[in-house]
């Protein structure tokens, strides 16, 4: 009887510990003041980038093509970022860790523009 009751009393304290036990790994040092785990997302459809977005200092941008045709993805500045040619349902994604407002514009449809606003944490 004694080796049943320790058996159990070591199951019910494994599966505990199990239960307290999460897959969702530890915020990564790396990741800076104001990272988040959802991006802001920015749908290109109808050729079009939507509305302008404001994000926090290292938050990540998801940019979707949902367009039938290629468009790209391309700082003014030149530095920012340049998700190169997306092809129809490709998605690019930039951690953006500077302030300010940056514009962009598609380099294939040049008449597509939009901005966003980097805040500090």
């Amino acid at each position: 009887m004694q080796t049943i009751t320790t058996t159990i009393t070591i199951l019910v304290g494994a599966l505990a510990v199990a239960g307290c036990a999460s897959d969702d790994p530890l915020p990564d040092a790396a990741d800076g003041p104001g990272a988040t785990d959802e991006p802001a997302i920015i749908s290109i459809e109808s050729f079009d980038f939507g509305d302008p977005v404001t994000i926090t200092v290292g938050e990540e941008v998801l940019v979707r093509n949902l367009d039938g045709v290629g468009h790209t993805w391309t700082a003014d500045d030149g530095e920012s970022f340049a998700s190169g040619f997306l092809e129809p349902g490709d998605e690019f994604r930039q951690r953006l860790d500077a302030p300010g407002t940056i514009t962009f514009v598609c380099e294939i449809h040049p008449s597509m523009t939009g901005s966003i606003t980097v805040v500090a944490g």
